[in-house]
C-alpha cells in the first residue's frame, strides 16, 4: 500500500502486515515529482517488498 496518510502506519502496527505500507513523506510535491522520488528510490522499495520482516518504509 502506497499512501501519504499516517494513519495506515497505525493500523499497520496495530494489526501487523499485510499490506505492506509505504507512507510518502514529500510535503506537497506534484505528481511528477513523487514519480521521479519513487523512480530514484526503487531498489529501496524492492528490497522492502522482498524483505518479509519489514512492514513500514517511510519515503522522503
Amino acid at each position: 500500500m502506497l499512501t501519504l496518510d499516517d494513519d495506515f502506519e497505525k493500523l499497520s502496527l496495530l494489526k501487523g502486515a499485510p499490506p505492506k505500507v509505504i507512507i510518502l513523506k514529500t510535503f506537497n510535491k506534484n505528481t511528477k515529482e513523487i514519480t521521479e522520488l519513487l523512480i530514484s528510490k526503487k531498489e529501496i522499495i524492492k528490497s522492502f517488498i522482498l524483505n518479509n520482516e519489514l512492514m513500514i518504509l517511510e519515503v522522503y
